[in-house]
């Protein structure tokens, strides 16, 4: 079986590829909760098997996100608010107690193997590629030591800093490689606390222990919220991650007209899934959609939304998200646009 290149995939498909993040719309059609979905495979393949089927222009398929799954597998309190599990503690003061935790097997931890056995069933149900999520090690730090203590670490003592981080991608890897080996096509490393340290603690501390982490993924693609657009150069400078997933507050097309060709990354994004996806009409959904795209046409570009979307987005909405990208779609064949011709790349 040939192997996937996101690159590759983006190139061999008609422009532009669509792939919003919105598995959790999906509810919608099972009538199931978040939490039912998370906590059983079946349940949660029938919904996204649900939501493939009636949104079938969708070019890349993704579980319903779960930013808390990791954290609360090594102890973390989990609630559930606004039918999202979330983060409401941070059990560990000291960085001998994060050496004491025991890595954990993905395979024997509930909802890490549940997790694992979804993206199995995905790769095997859809010929379409398939995303796998997992939070990454910054993040991870975060969760288990709040963002007080690990940003005094990243200030101070930049020492403890890279130890946790390395800690916790020790944690994480046996998770990553347990998606990667169920099938994941793409692993798409949340890091939204980022945004929290500045550009310089990013490629100075962060940015080579991320290198690290993500070098055997595959495709990996950095996904950050937050306006990070002081960010950009030194994400792109990055080696091993395939893509930027970034959120709506980012400008795209300033962003390629300041820095170029990103080292050519897949830039990912970034439709604002509140504003717009859940609480625009329809005509603003295309005007969006459509102005992204011309601002992107013949870059390595997926479309799709800043962030996850909200469950109850109107399906109206997607609808008018996806109509936008089919009518460009459209348009740029008939014009005799390909990759080569473009020459942007």
């Amino acid at each position: 079986m040939k192997k996937f290149i996101l690159k590759e995939f983006v190139q061999n498909t008609s422009f532009p590829v669509i792939a919003p993040l919105c598995a959790s719309l999906g509810v919608q059609l099972t009538l199931t909760s978040i939490a039912e979905n998370l906590e059983c495979s079946n349940t949660h393949i029938s919904t996204i098997a649900a939501l493939s089927n009636h949104f079938s222009d969708i070019d890349v398929i993704f579980p319903i996100m779960n930013t808390s799954l990791e954290a609360g597998a090594l102890g973390c309190p989990i609630e559930y608010k606004g039918g999202r599990p979330v983060v409401t503690g941070h059990p560990y003061t000291t960085d001998a107690e994060i050496e004491n935790i025991t890595i954990p097997d993905p395979y024997s931890v509930p909802c890490m193997k549940t997790n694992i056995e979804i993206i199995q069933q995905l790769s095997s149900l859809v010929d379409k590629p398939v995303a796998a999520y997992i939070v990454g090690p910054v993040t991870l730090a975060v969760h288990l030591m709040g963002i007080n203590t690990i940003a005094f670490f990243a200030l101070k003592d930049g020492d403890s800093f890279l130890k946790m981080i390395d800690l916790c991608s020790e944690m994480l890897l046996p998770y990553a490689n347990g998606l990667a080996q169920a099938g994941a096509s793409v692993m798409i490393v949340l890091e939204p606390q980022i945004a929290n340290f500045s550009p310089s603690i990013y490629d100075t501390l962060i940015k080579n222990k991320l290198e690290e982490f993500v070098k055997g993924l595959p495709n990996p693609v950095l996904h950050v919220c937050g306006d990070v657009t002081r960010f950009i150069p030194y994400f792109a400078a990055t080696r091993y991650f395939a893509g930027l997933s970034l959120d709506a507050m980012v400008d795209f097309e300033e962003c390629l007209k300041t820095y170029g060709k990103l080292n050519n990354k897949v830039l990912i994004g970034n439709i604002d899934p509140v504003s717009i996806m859940y609480k625009g009409k329809k005509t603003e959904i295309k005007e969006k959609v459509s102005k992204l795209l011309a601002a992107m046409k013949g870059r390595l570009f997926i479309l799709s939304t800043g962030c996850d979307m909200v469950p109850d987005t109107p399906f109206e909405n997607l609808d008018a998200f996806i109509e936008a990208a089919l009518e460009y779609r459209c348009q740029f064949l008939k014009g005799g646009n390909t990759w080569d011709q473009q020459n942007v790349l």
